[in-house]
């Protein structure tokens, strides 16, 4: 993920000499729109098990099938027809175009201003945004195609139903626990200056100290075995 210390600072990533991504803080991305941020943000780290339907539906094949980034090179179009400045600043992503890197014999996306994202730069790029927003790597795989007809229908199932109900709001209520709550030091008026891979890692915290208090508490008092507890779970210092 390249300088974590960077990155928690809220310093852009530098993927390439070329491209870099930007970390919003709270109140950007309020004023961007949540919805199409965090839909901005799962499209492009999106991986076969995240589109099981569109890929049975488009090519009648199981998602396994599908490389994560040639999926990527394949949703890249409508990616870079959404407003990314967000993420990517003024970087142009409406004249990337994919082409053969003979050399490596691989296909590349390159701009008009000579911007490249191979795969290296796709992994980099996927990587750090799933880390700043606490997101994991969907990596679903079938045991059999009985399994894999069914979890493409409970996708299918899921989809429906999402676009069926109105957005509810991901960072309100995570806003709403952490102000109210004694080991976050922000408040509700000077919060949304945090960029979100700050606010997301500081919410990850809260829960660890938490934890680790209950967890003490449990030992002394003898409700728990110090034997059965891991040395992790001793300490609320990150690993």
């Amino acid at each position: 993920m390249g300088d974590e210390l960077a990155v928690f600072r809220g310093i852009p990533l530098q993927v390439t000499p070329k491209i870099s991504i930007c970390q919003p803080t709270l109140d950007e991305i309020r004023a961007y729109g949540e919805e199409k941020y965090f839909s901005l943000v799962r499209a492009i780290c999106a991986t076969p098990a995240d589109r099981k339907v569109e890929i049975w539906d488009a090519m009648h094949v199981y998602w396994e099938k599908v490389d994560e980034y040639d999926l990527f090179l394949m949703t890249f179009k409508a990616i870079a027809e959404r407003d990314a400045s967000i993420l990517f600043g003024d970087l142009d992503l409406t004249s990337f175009t994919p082409m053969l890197d003979p050399a490596r014999n691989m296909v590349v996306l390159k701009n008009k201003d000579g911007a490249v994202i191979d795969r290296a730069a796709y992994v980099l790029m996927t990587g750090h945004l799933r880390a700043v927003h606490g997101f994991k790597k969907n990596e679903d795989v079938g045991f059999d195609d009985m399994t894999r007809e069914v979890m493409v229908e409970d996708d299918r199932d899921e989809i429906r139903k999402q676009a069926a109900m109105p957005y509810k709001s991901f960072l309100k209520s995570l806003i709403l626990a952490a102000v109210n709550c004694p080991e976050f030091k922000y408040r509700w008026d000077d919060v949304w200056t945090l960029p979100i891979g700050v606010f997301m890692d500081c919410i990850a915290q809260v829960q660890k100290h938490k934890s680790f208090c209950f967890t003490l508490q449990g030992v002394y008092s003898g409700c728990v075995d110090a034997k059965k507890v891991s040395k992790k779970d001793m300490s609320w210092i990150p690993s």
